[in-house]
């Protein structure tokens, strides 16, 4: 009769035992071997293949498995593959720290390139002592090309954000900086000089008839005029300074460091140089004009509030060279009136408006 103590994990009952194939260790190796996915290997201590896996004979191109054997890397893959995992599984048989998880880049002899991701450890025999290498390798090429996919996606990326960012702080004209960066970068020059007393030097800067410019040589003479005071002003700065256009003709200048006191060389250097490449835009722009006057054209000066540049019926020019028709006057630029016609309209607006002509009609009529 059975003893209802007994279970069926004590000690004493015999194990029950499968096929012999199955507790055979040179069989598990080999159905091992035959069937993985992953790239495995055995090599001796000169680096050359004791046995393979089915899977790695085909990544290096061989009918049978045992072709590999007495082979190293040096006969598969290009010399530079070749070299590096020499040296590392030399380095690992001497020194027995195992190497887990590593990224290899494969280079073969036709130029291809291959990527796997490999765990080494030292292979040793009965004795412990250190014979060999065994390895084991998955391939994550996809994975890799993928990764440098997405990496070149990013770095595209970040260069049109760094493109946008700059359209969106640079001066589309001048190319200087605009208003929105120069406050920005104001305000991080001010923190660091407060933090380091350090001196700043703020000049403001503007065009003298500037309006004049465009009203009398166009706005092409203009833009040109102002991209003539910007490069002045970036010749006469250093690389720490802060320029910016932040209006229609008024330009600032952040000085920052030890020299940021000496502003007369700026003001001076920037205002010579101004004036001459701004009389060269004007110059420029009126050669290219459909009619100028047959004397030289003075520089451009502010406006005065009584003379008018366009003539009216009653305020007429004398110079033989300006048009004397309305038509000729809609294509004209404008031009200021002689002093003495200037004169008498004056004295006619003074004088207040004159008597009428005609008659006053009698009571009878």
């Amino acid at each position: 009769m059975d003893d209802p103590a007994r279970t069926p994990f004590d000690n004493d009952l015999p194990v029950r035992v499968g096929p012999e194939e199955l507790v055979d260790d040179r069989y598990l190796l080999d159905a091992f071997l035959e069937n993985t996915l992953d790239h495995v290997y055995f090599k001796d201590h000169e680096s050359r293949f004791i046995r393979i896996s089915q899977a790695l004979a085909v990544w290096l191109g061989l009918e049978d498995a045992a072709e590999a054997i007495g082979r190293s890397d040096f006969d598969f893959f290009g010399a530079k593959h070749a070299r590096k995992a020499f040296a590392d599984e030399q380095h690992l048989m001497q020194t027995g720290e195992p190497m887990v998880g590593i990224e290899e880049c494969e280079t073969w002899e036709d130029g291809r390139e291959t990527w796997v991701s490999t765990t080494k450890v030292p292979l040793r025999d009965r004795r412990g002592r250190v014979v060999g290498v065994f390895g084991l390798s998955r391939d994550i090429t996809e994975k890799k090309l993928n990764e440098q996919r997405i990496a070149a996606q990013a770095e595209q990326l970040a260069k049109q954000a760094r493109a946008l960012e700059e359209l969106a702080l640079v001066d589309d004209l001048t190319q200087l900086h605009n208003r929105r960066a120069f406050a920005s970068l104001g305000e991080e020059a001010l923190y660091r000089a407060r933090h380091e007393g350090a001196p700043l030097a703020l000049v403001f800067l503007d065009i003298d008839g500037f309006k004049q410019i465009n009203d009398t040589f166009g706005h092409s003479a203009g833009d040109e005029a102002l991209q003539a005071v910007a490069r002045a002003i970036r010749q006469a700065t250093r690389e720490s300074d802060i320029a910016a256009r932040v209006g229609g003709d008024e330009f600032c200048v952040l000085l920052t460091g030890k020299d940021a006191t000496a502003v007369e060389p700026l003001r001076s250097g920037s205002r010579h140089r101004s004036a001459q490449l701004t009389m060269r835009a004007c110059s420029r722009s009126t050669s290219r004009s459909a009619w100028a006057p047959s004397t030289s054209i003075p520089a451009p000066r502010a406006r005065s509030k009584r003379c008018s540049p366009k003539p009216t019926s009653r305020c007429t020019t004398r110079n033989s060279a300006m048009p004397t028709s309305t038509a000729a006057w809609k294509d004209a630029r404008p031009h200021h009136c002689p002093r003495d016609v200037c004169a008498r309209a004056r004295h006619r607006r003074e004088a207040g408006p004159r008597p009428s002509r005609t008659a006053p009609k009698s009571a009878e009529e």
